[in-house]
């Protein structure tokens, strides 16, 4: 089953984000095989400031088991984690830019 994880970060947490970072990478590098979407959110400066991620997982205990151990929520990074499950209606379309 499709899961949407939608991370809020801390306010002024940009430089625990980035030392994390490496980290949660690798972590995300554990699903990789299942994840349909996941990058930052970021504020309207451009600056990260969150998390989205949509992956598949058995279900919700796993996504929780995955999200208690990811770097970002180990470190204290998030101030807000909101769980659902996902729907995918459109199929995935290439050629988004990447930055």
């Amino acid at each position: 089953m499709l899961f949407a994880l939608h991370m809020i970060d801390k306010p002024a947490s940009l430089e625990l984000r980035q030392r994390l970072r490496p980290a949660h990478r690798a972590h995300l590098d554990l699903i990789a095989d299942r994840l349909a979407i996941a990058g930052p959110l970021l504020d309207e400066a451009g600056a990260m400031a969150g998390s989205l991620i949509v992956a598949e997982f058995a279900d919700r205990a796993a996504v929780e088991d995955w999200l208690a151990n990811e770097p970002f929520t180990v470190g204290g990074l998030y101030a807000r984690v909101d769980i659902r499950p996902f729907r995918n209606v459109y199929p995935q379309r290439a050629g988004f830019a990447e930055v």
